[in-house]
């Protein structure tokens, strides 16, 4: 959902991308079109963009903030833009950390939920609309599996099955049945067999370990791949198919990776995102490719921590493109003092 990326490899950071706010973290707020280093060090744990704001979470619990700061989702208790990573708190039980558009979760390891930034959806759950600069508890409990955020939705999933959501709820996203906005965790549903969560920018999926998988919300580019462009505010059935691996939702379109490999993909194709190589919608779940070696992990995240393997998982579409753009790189003999694994190329490729 970001204009820009921040990674990881070889112990160091790299960003590059829009940097309107400071989001890249140089100290200042020119946009970087290739891979500039941002830090080196090993104990790099994870890494997530919101919109144009960004994390930087550290082995030893010490997390840095940067950029944009509206709205306080860096969590300083100001609401001022910062341009180079600073330190919000250290802590070492921090288990995860997560970001919507404009706001900001932080997960420890016993369960405290701290939440801050933009919510005038009441995309925080606090059961009030006012935004938040410093990170405050929305609840504790060990048992949380996993957190989804949309634009200014949110989905929690706990170990019991229990689903709980909130935020924005124009077009159904939340799943209820109405489209009025909720401030407070509101349970949508219990069941133990929920596998995954994943929020669009304005709609959600749920896949049950049967190969159930429920769509809901946003639908004017087919990204619920219902076959129409009808906004829908309660969990519906798209397929059911056990061999679902994983699921994906982007800004607008979609994609179903089944265990054989093959990738189907529908919604939104203004800039060419379902691979077709044409810009229509489609708003039907349609076969792109078959490849055993696809892995969602890899690329669903907006920031990435890199290994020297993670390149392998990619296609051979998406290496042939990295090959031809290295091409690209040596032809034109583009002055760099950064030699750009092949396997970070991909990135690159994502923002010409």
């Amino acid at each position: 959902m970001a204009n820009y990326n921040i990674f990881s490899f070889d112990n160091s950071v790299y960003v590059f991308g829009q940097n309107s706010h400071g989001q890249l973290g140089l100290g200042h707020n020119n946009h970087i079109n290739k891979p500039t280093l941002l830090m080196q060090d090993p104990t790099i744990k994870s890494i997530c963009c919101g919109h144009s704001h960004s994390m930087i979470l550290k082995e030893n619990g010490e997390l840095f903030v940067f950029g944009d700061n509206s709205y306080g989702q860096l969590g300083l208790g100001h609401n001022n833009d910062i341009n180079k990573p600073t330190l919000l708190i250290q802590d070492p039980t921090i288990k995860s950390i997560s970001h919507g558009y404009y706001h900001s979760m932080i997960l420890k390891e016993n369960g405290e939920l701290f939440v801050f930034g933009y919510n005038k959806y009441g995309q925080l759950g606090l059961g009030h609309n006012n935004d938040i600069n410093k990170p405050t508890l929305l609840m504790q409990d060990p048992t949380i599996k996993s957190i989804s955020h949309g634009y200014c939705h949110s989905m929690i999933l706990k170990e019991n099955g229990e689903l709980f959501v909130f935020g924005y709820n124009k077009y159904g996203q939340l799943g209820l049945g109405h489209n009025n906005d909720i401030n407070k965790p509101t349970l949508l549903m219990q069941d133990p067999t929920i596998k995954s969560i994943c929020c669009g920018s304005n709609y959600s999926m749920i896949l049950k370990e049967n190969g159930e998988l429920f769509v809901f919300g946003h639908n004017y580019y087919g990204e619920l791949g219902l076959g129409h462009k009808n906004h829908i505010s309660k969990p519906t059935l798209l397929m059911q198919d056990p061999t679902i691996k994983s699921i994906y939702c982007g800004h607008s379109h979609s994609m179903i990776l089944k265990e054989n490999g093959e990738l189907f993909v529908f919604g939104g194709n203004s800039y060419g995102q379902l691979g077709f190589g044409h810009n229509d919608a489609i708003n039907k779940p349609t076969l792109l490719m078959t490849n055993k070696t696809i892995n969602f992990h890899q690329i669903q995240q907006t920031s990435i921590i890199w290994n020297h393997n993670n390149h392998t998982f990619y296609p051979k579409e998406f290496k042939e493109r990295i090959y031809t753009f290295t091409l690209y790189l040596k032809r034109n003999q583009v002055n760099t003092k950064l030699k750009i694994p092949k396997f970070v190329l991909f990135e690159i490729i994502k923002y010409i």
